[in-house]
């Protein structure tokens, strides 16, 4: 079970985008499956030069896009409380996400 997921709410917690919220859009995995870079919508944007494409009707330019930013980087979003780390709780053979801080399950309002 991953920690992080898509769709999650995080908060951007080291390098120039400090501070940013916003939702993971898109995981990007090592070998193994373990999460290793997240791509948040409107977070930590670049520039990309595209060429036009008369066959799709695209023209070109320079577009803004999300890049990833490592996942030990972002926190995930407590609405009750302090933002940061979960573990993983069995229960009844049913695996949760739980914040240490407070005990609360991911997505629980």
């Amino acid at each position: 079970m991953r920690r992080l997921r898509k769709g999650d709410e995080v908060v951007v917690i080291a390098g120039r985008a400090r501070g940013s919220r916003g939702s993971i859009d898109k995981i990007v995995a090592d070998e193994l499956g373990n999460v290793e870079h997240v791509v948040i919508e409107g977070v930590n944007l670049g520039t990309k030069h595209a060429k036009p494409d008369p066959s799709r009707q695209k023209p070109g330019g320079i577009e803004k896009i999300s890049r990833p930013i490592h996942a030990s980087n972002v926190a995930l979003v407590n609405p009750k409380g302090k933002n940061g780390r979960i573990r993983i709780e069995i229960a009844d053979g049913v695996k949760k996400r739980v914040f240490v801080h407070g005990g609360q399950e991911v997505g629980e309002s």
